[in-house]
């Protein structure tokens, strides 16, 4: 075929086979991802739950403190998570962004935390758990 003496050989030979494991690997994982749709979407276990109607606190530890919420549910599902108290000094958007998507998703199952604030959101995403515990 051809041939392959010394140093540049080897590295001819280790770039054939990094580049066969890699489009290997790449196919692998399409063929999974694809293996495990199924056509159906599916839904977190927050967005199945009826919560019990009412107005709950909840409370769970922040980046510089506790952070204290309300989460108000009407027709079994989450109407609005409001910030009581936080002394979070860089929470980024997560005071915004992190109750909006809990109200869209009926709970916080499945939210990602906001880059650069993940304490403030995991801690509004614990006090949430925490009132909603009241709702069950």
């Amino acid at each position: 075929m051809f041939k392959l003496k010394g140093y540049q050989g080897m590295k001819k030979i280790c770039g054939f086979l990094f580049g066969g494991l890699l489009i290997a690997g790449l196919m692998g994982g399409a063929a999974a991802l694809y293996a495990s749709q199924d056509g159906k979407k599916e839904e977190s276990p927050s967005q199945t739950v009826s919560w019990k109607d009412g107005i709950y606190k909840g409370e769970a530890k922040g980046y510089k403190g506790p952070i204290e919420v309300e989460v108000k549910v009407k027709d079994g599902k989450i109407a609005s998570v409001k910030i009581l108290k936080q002394k979070e000094n860089q929470p980024g958007t997560a005071l915004t962004e992190i109750p909006a998507k809990i109200v869209k998703g009926n709970g916080p199952d499945g939210i990602d935390a906001i880059t650069g604030a993940t304490f403030t959101s995991n801690g509004i995403m614990n006090a949430v758990k925490a009132a909603l515990a009241k709702a069950k």
